[in-house]
């Protein structure tokens, strides 16, 4: 059975889980989400979680994060509050200290895959998901499959000016 660390990078806090690939969880657990300590200490904690499942044979560490993400390249254009992750590739900094392959996507749009594999959203072909945790963000289901949009953006609430 493979296993996965799985993450969800968020204002607050840092959650964590270590999942099967049919998505049950195993083991869970959070840290405070690092601001002082900038990109290294959000690398340092994802460390410290892969090293506690260092005999777990994790496959891959997969996350969840706030911003305008390039899920197929691993680049932050945006971040969120967290702008020290802001037009940096995540899997190239994290590849020589987590020796796994990296999958990274925009939150709301990982709630939306979550929900269409096994979820509330199997076999509804148009949809709007909206996550509140720190921020809001949304997603867009078109025929079945998740639209990013062209910027990343499609269907994100944070980017919208407010006076």
């Amino acid at each position: 059975m493979a296993n996965y660390m799985a993450v969800d990078v968020g204002g607050t806090n840092v959650k964590y889980s270590l999942m099967t690939d049919q998505a049950e969880i195993l083991e869970k657990g959070e840290f405070p989400t690092p601001y002082d300590e900038g990109l290294q200490g959000l690398v340092d904690g994802l460390k410290k979680v892969y090293d506690s499942y260092a005999d777990r044979n994790i496959e891959a560490l997969v996350m969840s994060a706030p911003g305008k993400i390039d899920a197929t390249k691993g680049y932050f254009y945006t971040s969120g509050a967290l702008h020290y992750i802001d037009g940096i590739n995540l899997g190239d900094v994290l590849k020589d200290v987590i020796p796994v392959p990296f999958a990274v996507e925009n939150d709301a749009k990982a709630a939306a895959l979550a929900e269409i594999w096994k979820g509330s959203l199997q076999g509804i072909k148009d949809a709007f998901v909206i996550v509140l945790g720190t921020g809001i963000g949304g997603a867009v289901v078109i025929d079945g499959k998740l639209y990013r949009g062209y910027t990343f953006a499609a269907g994100e609430f944070s980017g919208i000016p407010m006076n």
